[in-house]
Formats: C-alpha cells, structure tokens, sequence
C-alpha cells in the first residue's frame, strides 16, 4: 500500500499529512524531519503536543515509538507527565539532534569518539583491498567526508579529538601507501587535489571553514526555527569568524558568499601552500610540487578503478 521503499516521492507524501498535524502544536520549537519530530518549550505545553500528534496520527496509522522517543531536560520530566514516562531522559550536555551533538562538551565529545573507532576499524581493513581501491575509499568515504556533517553543525574547532582523527587517517593512509610519511608529505597529500595533494584533508583545518559557512547559510532558517528566538551561536560565530580572519589575514566573505564553505576553506589552502612551498630547500622539490599542482595533473586521483578494464 502508498509509495515503495526507493521512491522518490515518497518523503514527501509522508511529511504531506503530518504538516497539518505540527501546525496545530503549541510548542515554541516545533520541527519536523520526515519521522522525526521535535518539540520544544515549557514541559506542560510539550506534553500537550505529545498527547496531540499521537492522537491525530492513529487516524494516519503512525504511532509513537517511546523506546526511541528522548526527553532532553534538566528535570525529571517523567515523573510528573505520564505520557512521558517511557521516554528516555536525556541531560542537555549529552544530548544530539539528529546525529548531531546539541553541545560541545559530552555531546560532542562521544560523537568524535564514535568517529574515531569507527575510522580505527575501517583502517585495519584496508590493506585487504587493492591500494587503488583503498585510496579512493579513504579520501570518499573514510577520512573527512564521514566528520563534515559534525564539523558543519557544531563549533568544535580545536578540540582534541580532531587531531587523533588526523593521526588516524595519517596511520591509514600509510597503510594504503606502504610507506612511512614525513611530516612534510603529510601536509602535501592533505590537501585537495586540485593543489597538488591526494584529497586526504585534516579535519582540524576544516572545522573553522565548515562551520562558519553554516552558521553563515542557516542564520536565516535558524531565526524561523526558534520562533524568533536568540539563534544561540551568534557570539560565538563572531568570534570565530574574527580569529579566521586574524589566522589567514583576510577579509570576512560578504553575505552573498558566505554560505561557501569553498570560499573559507581558500586561505587555508593557500597558507598551507605557501607554507609547503617555503619548507622546501631544494629548487626540485619546489618544482615538483608546481608541477603535481598544475592544472589536470593529478586527475588521474579521482579514476574509477575499474577491474574488467585492467
């Protein structure tokens, strides 16, 4: 019965019979990502909300699973509302929104953590593969692509854990190599490929541009969100903001651009550049390096293996 698994209209056409559901909630905060619904405000005008959209949805025959359902509060919520009592009680410091840390102390810190092991594991299997295979794998799926979403969605800029993520993918990526990098070659394969490295980026030199971009592109969608709340980042978003300017002495992007993360990123891999540059002492290395940097020279990094055609 209704749209199959794999069709594309079928989000849409379970969010169409919710929306006049949420729009009749009471809660400040109300949002909604296909199944996954989120209320926020004072304890009792939430509880009201439950009790609505699990009444009106048995007519649409959804039903609340309370195994997966939270409550994010800094009170024992559940022992004054019982239709709460078998959600499960969440401390704001530990709490994610989908999949995203709501804070950048326990929250966020168990994200990274996860990242890590979960990086660790995929490290030990890539010298299963062919290396071809494996590097592409890594650079994909495995190295910064799998932390931009955290990176992008809460401010952890400097945190620990972002540099054993890059010894990580340090160790992973002389594993695929079969060699072992010095600190200069790993500064060279992580940069993106275009500037004449392999596309292995650190995560601790794109968290400040992921972020600021945004913080920079949502203020708006924020502002909707909260009601007209105070978008809670916003003093911290300026100073960010003012050390990526001070660090890479340049200008902020304007409000047209500023939602690129390419165009913050831009001076990070320019000093990076000229800090390799001038780390060479030698004219050939210097040219070597112009010269793996040249326009389609490394294009051959972003080839599909493909095994049938050798």
């Amino acid at each position: 019965m209704g749209p199959q698994q794999g069709d594309p209209l079928g989000p849409l056409l379970f969010c169409l019979p919710l929306q006049p559901i949420l729009m009749r909630c009471s809660s400040p905060v109300t949002l909604g990502y296909l199944d996954d619904l989120t209320l926020g405000g004072e304890e009792s005008i939430v509880t009201a909300d439950v009790e609505l959209i699990e009444r009106e949805s048995e007519s649409l025959g959804l039903h609340l699973n309370h195994s997966k359902c939270e409550v994010i509060s800094r009170s024992d919520t559940s022992t004054k509302f019982n239709n709460l009592k078998n959600f499960k009680p969440v401390n704001p410091k530990a709490a994610s929104l989908l999949g995203s840390p709501l804070s950048d102390s326990e929250a966020l810190e168990q994200t990274l953590e996860s990242h890590c092991k979960s990086l660790s594991l995929a490290i030990t299997r890539l010298g299963g593969i062919g290396r071809h295979d494996a590097l592409i794998l890594l650079r994909n799926s495995l190295s910064h692509p799998k932390l931009l979403y955290t990176l992008r969605c809460c401010p952890c800029v400097d945190h620990p854990l972002l540099k054993a993520f890059d010894n990580l993918l340090r160790t992973g990526l002389e594993i695929v190599l079969n060699l072992s990098l010095a600190d200069s070659h790993w500064a060279q394969a992580s940069l993106p490929v275009k500037a004449g490295g392999l596309g292995i980026r650190r995560v601790t030199l794109l968290a400040l541009p992921a972020f600021l971009a945004s913080a920079a592109g949502t203020r708006c969608l924020q502002s909707a969100m909260l009601g007209g709340l105070q978008i809670p980042d916003d003093e911290q978003y300026a100073t960010l903001r003012d050390r990526w300017c001070t660090d890479y002495s340049s200008p902020c992007p304007d409000d047209i651009s500023a939602h690129k993360q390419s165009v913050w990123d831009k001076p990070v891999i320019h000093r990076e550049t000229s800090s390799l540059i001038d780390s060479f002492s030698e004219d050939y290395d210097k040219a070597r390096f112009r010269a793996v940097a040249a326009r389609h020279s490394s294009d051959w990094l972003l080839a599909l293996p493909i095994t049938t055609c050798g």
